[in-house]
């Protein structure tokens, strides 16, 4: 993605919001961590929780 499409996403949506995915293993939610991946399943939990 470069500055200009960025820069239509913000308009589009009016929001510029930046989610920073940094996950701590031990605080990942105990439902998720029979998953395949729970770090991957947490973070895509949160992304789609900002959508």
């Amino acid at each position: 993605m470069n500055r200009s499409n960025l820069f239509k996403l913000i308009q589009k949506k009016k929001s510029f919001l930046c989610v920073g995915l940094d996950s701590d293993f031990n605080k990942i939610p105990k439902h998720l961590l029979s998953s395949e991946d729970p770090v991957f399943e947490f973070n895509k939990q949160i992304i789609d929780a900002t959508l």
